[in-house]
């Protein structure tokens, strides 16, 4: 690299023209103004709304560290599958609608959601061994209008080896996205009532009820009365294996990792990407890119 040639470099040449934008600034300063509601809902929260009001109310109570440490694990795994059958643009993209937040695994065409498992047994009928993989994809394709998306299940290594594919991955179409939307929003203002009453009675049954929940010695589920709902998964068209997906991330998993591409970061720090690009193995790394 040209080192004259950089310290030369004036990007205000290559400016046109800079504009006060005025309606954006109002904008900005409407949503600063604008009273927030008094809890963030997550797209996780939905899925089990018990569990997320205890987790609100007893912050004093953490998972066990096996349980963090398959966590951790499984969201390392998330970025390093992601990053070996997709690019970063398309990695956990955060989405907004309806009050409620969440960040999709990968978002280029469609939602796609990546799911880690101990065994593929069982998810054969997604609907009925998974039906909160099926909820979470369908939440996320109302919130970014998409009709269709896909379920990719991966199961983490063991000592053994089996001559089976590690993943399956799965098709799922959606035909109304707006009783989605109407059940999201049904589900974020119980949880939110819940939260402001401090009562969970009117919240369904948590599905991990008698299944080593964290929650069980603080939780009402016992005496409850309202059992658990998967409506959102029974909502789904089509639950089909996509064979022809599955094979492709098998091929992009099995092939050598290509270059990868110039990033908008790049050209802001272009000494590092220099490195980076030219001499992987001496570019310096910090702990994120060891996750």
């Amino acid at each position: 690299m040209d080192s004259n040639k950089m310290n030369g470099f004036d990007i205000a040449s290559y400016v046109a023209h800079i504009e006060a934008n005025r309606s954006v600034k109002d904008a900005l300063m409407q949503k600063l103004k604008t009273r927030r509601p008094p809890y963030r809902i997550s797209v996780t929260d939905l899925i089990n709304i018990k569990q997320a009001y205890f987790r609100r109310k007893h912050p004093e109570i953490v998972p066990s560290l096996e349980k963090r440490q398959l966590m951790w694990a499984g969201t390392g795994f998330h970025r390093l599958f992601g990053l070996a059958v997709s690019s970063e643009e398309y990695l956990e993209q955060f989405v907004e609608a309806e009050g409620i937040v969440g960040k999709i695994d990968i978002y280029e065409n469609m939602p796609v959601e990546i799911k880690t498992t101990s065994t593929l047994a069982g998810t054969g009928d997604l609907l009925k061994h998974r039906p909160t993989y099926v909820e979470q994809l369908g939440i996320y394709c109302a919130m970014v209008n998409a009709s269709e998306g896909k379920i990719i299940v991966y199961q983490r290594h063991d000592s053994g080896e089996s001559p089976l594919p590690p993943l399956i991955a799965y098709h799922v179409t959606f035909p109304n996205l707006e009783s989605i939307r109407g059940e999201m929003r049904h589900r974020r203002d119980l949880l939110v009532q819940a939260l402001i009453s401090n009562d969970p009675g009117n919240l369904p049954v948590c599905a991990w009820f008698n299944r080593g929940c964290d929650y069980s010695e603080v939780c009402d589920c016992e005496t409850s009365s309202v059992p658990p709902s998967y409506s959102i998964a029974d909502m789904a068209g089509q639950i089909q294996v996509d064979d022809i997906t599955c094979q492709q991330l098998l091929d992009k998993l099995a092939s050598p990792h290509s270059p990868p591409l110039f990033r908008i970061n790049d050209t802001v720090f272009p000494r590092k990407a220099y490195f980076e690009h030219i001499e992987p193995q001496k570019a310096p790394y910090n702990e994120e890119e060891l996750l």
